[in-house]
């Protein structure tokens, strides 16, 4: 095959942070569970409404149309005739909780929260996926906890994570913000390198509009600073160390991720006093999110956590993801460092004891799916934790109903039993204000009104389970690629990120009666995403691209997205999911290499690469459009370098090929491939090294 091969960054970002995925159907249970509109009576139950530390005992709650319609004694009340009766004898009735910080990508995600209880999640980085699932469960689709998300993540250059919002400047940053406000985000999130000009900016477009601010301390801002600056709330207690650093501790400039670590071997105790009276003048909140640190673990000890049982409930790709050894905030640290963290969690947990007692306010949250911090489970080790610190179990619970409800202007909706408030109720067999363990006890949840028995919720998570496990036909509903010319090379991918099967991809290469070449390819994502991927490219004999049609269908609708170039002029046009359309034209290198995120576009390098000899390398320019989390066409610089050849082991035996490395280099991102093409010129594997370890593309036919 004498085409060239070329992947933009766009298909690391669509897999590795999920952003760029969009999830599947909610299962047969979960639709009927919603369709019922019942009225429903907890009789007899021990109700702790969370407006107080107290227990109402004999007691009887009626909702009705998703709301608590009374709470009285049982002999008081009378039950409406047509209501559906649960026995609350010897049980405990309480609202359901609130995760303040979660990272919720997948539909599968959802489930776990409400089989733990947790039926409101604060969702930390916003795509237009979320403000969807928003819409869903305003008209009763979606099993979902309630969701109050944040927009793409503002972060400086370069950012942190692949796939956030750049912000440069102060001008950037007051249009990202008004952006987001237009969009109907619920508040903005900032993040560790903003410079403290646009971080200003943002806190006053964001106050003008009437939209709170949360996220990490920027580093070149400081907290001192934050602290007067009207932040709502700080998450993982990102900045104190700052205030808690000793005076001559050798790493206290530094910025580097190991060296932040290391801080806190030089921590002044005497200084928590302070720095807690600094906050409770500032007003500013905290989710501290201890479990977070607690589970970033060396990989001995990761081995052990994925030991655990709900490991078996956590989606192929996030597994993938939780590996220390590719990981790259973990990858490079020290034995010492990960006893570091050690001592790090014991003086966090100090610290949010201290900031409690003063009177700083505390908001429960997990920051899932960080490694091993499965969704819904992780709550019950941050309510531990927050007992540990010296919360009461009422107070641990207040910090995920009440306060939460506080917090997000939501007091008149959520977070106490009374009347009026929507109905996320969690039935238990033993009283949580004794200990918060008993939280895992659940006889049933109840989401807006609608009950869901405990073995109806565990039968939910195994049949996920076995979900993953099942084997997958995934071209089976799928039309086979169609023909346009003489077929020059087809072929079949297996999708792997790290260790585990995430999906496939196909494509064909054909010749045009033109001279010209067109690529067809077709992806499928497996649960819990199930999106399917479309792609026609068309390129001249010389691997100059022409055209890229790119469709990608999801369980929230279409984008449909085209690239022409004619001369120096790239023309885009498309209709994305959210009803937008996309019209723009911009002026580009004739020679300009065009991409999408599917692996068939690697068909327009290999031109490039085949020319050159062993230790040669060349720097094209590349144009990818990304639909998610919002649709945007970086620039890209691709730097394609001939390797040495090699030997590889395949179905068929050991084959000599050729090795060509190439560097994406975009504003928001910096991804490696390693291409292997046999003899013949023929794709066999594509690798993409990328933050949180590789996807590999392996040829099965």
């Amino acid at each position: 095959m004498k085409t060239k091969f070329c992947l933009s960054s766009a298909l690391i970002l669509l897999l590795l942070l999920m952003i760029f995925l969009i999830p599947s159907v909610w299962g047969e249970r979960g639709e009927k569970s919603l369709k019922e509109e019942t009225t429903v009576a907890f009789v007899n139950v021990n109700v702790i409404p969370m407006d107080s530390e107290r227990i109402l005992e004999n007691h009887t709650v009626i909702v009705s149309n998703g709301l608590i319609e009374q709470v009285g004694l049982t002999h008081e009340v009378q039950i409406p005739e047509k209501a559906v009766k649960i026995d609350g004898s010897g049980k405990y009735l309480m609202p359901g909780i609130a995760d303040m910080h979660v990272h919720a990508w997948s539909e599968n995600d959802l489930k776990l929260f409400i089989a733990n209880g947790v039926t409101m999640i604060r969702n930390m980085w916003g795509s237009p996926q979320h403000l969807t699932w928003k819409e869903m469960i305003a008209k009763g689709e979606l099993f979902s906890p309630s969701i109050y998300t944040a927009g793409p993540l503002m972060d400086g250059p370069p950012p942190i994570w692949e796939g956030s919002e750049l912000i440069e400047t102060p001008e950037q940053a007051v249009k990202s913000v008004e952006e987001q406000v237009k969009l109907g985000y619920d508040f903005i999130k900032v993040y560790n390198r903003l410079s403290k000009e646009s971080f200003d900016a943002i806190m006053a477009t964001a106050k003008k509009h009437g939209i709170p601010v949360a996220g990490h301390v920027p580093d070149r801002v400081g907290i001192e600073y934050v602290l007067k600056s009207g932040l709502s709330a700080d998450e993982h207690l990102t900045g104190y160390i700052e205030l808690l650093e000793a005076d001559d501790s050798p790493v206290k400039d530094s910025e580097d991720f190991a060296d932040k670590i290391r801080k806190w071997k030089y921590v002044d105790e005497s200084k928590i006093p302070e720095a807690v009276s600094a906050t409770l003048k500032s007003g500013m909140w905290n989710c501290v999110t201890l479990v977070v640190y607690q589970k970033f673990v060396s990989a001995e000890d990761a081995k052990e956590l994925r030991k655990r049982p709900e490991m078996k409930y956590v989606d192929p790709m996030i597994l993938g993801m939780w590996d220390p050894t590719k990981d790259f905030r973990a990858k490079k640290l020290t034995a010492e460092d990960f006893d570091t963290l050690r001592r790090a969690d014991a003086l966090r947990l100090k610290l949010t004891g201290a900031l409690h007692k003063a009177g700083a306010p505390i908001l429960l949250g997990t920051d899932t799916p960080n490694p091993f911090v499965v969704p819904g489970f992780a709550i019950h080790e941050e309510l531990q934790n927050l007992v540990n610190a010296g919360l009461t179990p009422y107070e641990a619970f207040k910090a995920g109903t009440v306060d939460g409800a506080e917090f997000l202007g939501q007091s008149d909706m959520w977070g106490t039993i009374e009347h009026g408030k929507r109905a996320d109720l969690v039935l238990l067999e033993a009283n949580p204000l004794a200990d918060v363990a008993h939280f895992n006890r659940r006889t049933g949840v109840m989401v807006r009104g609608k009950w869901n028995t405990e073995p109806e919720l565990k039968k939910m998570l195994e049949d996920l389970a076995a979900s993953y496990k099942a084997p997958k036909n995934r071209f089976a509903e799928i039309p086979a690629l169609p023909s346009e010319g003489q077929r020059e090379f087809s072929g079949r991918y297996e999708m792997k990120f790290n260790k585990y099967v995430i999906g496939e991809e196909r494509f064909v290469v054909e010749k045009l009666a033109n001279d010209r070449i067109v690529v067809l390819a077709q992806s499928v994502t497996d649960a819990p995403y199930d999106a399917k991927g479309f792609m026609r490219l068309e390129l001249d004999k010389d691997g100059k691209c022409y055209i890229v049609d790119f469709q990608n269908e999801t369980r929230t609708g279409v984008n449909k997205v085209r690239m022409e170039r004619i001369g120096t002029s790239l023309k885009i046009t498309g209709k994305l999911a959210s009803g937008a359309t996309i019209e723009q034209e911009v002026i580009v290198p004739e020679d300009i290499v065009l991409g999408s995120s599917m692996v068939g576009a690697v068909v327009p390098v290999v031109a490039l690469a085949e020319s050159l000899k062993v230790g040669e390398t060349k720097t094209v320019k590349g144009k990818s459009f990304e639909v998610s989390p919002a649709f945007q066409i970086p620039d890209e610089a691709l730097t394609i370098e001939r390797q040495a050849d090699a030997m590889k082991q395949t179905p068929k035996g050991v084959v000599p090929v050729r090795v060509f490395h190439v560097d994406v280099v975009s504003p928001t991102a910096q991804i490696q491939q390693i291409i292997l093409l046999n003899a013949q010129g023929e794709l066999l594997e594509l690798e993409l090294q990328s933050q949180m370890g590789s996807i590999t593309f392996h040829r099965v036919e």
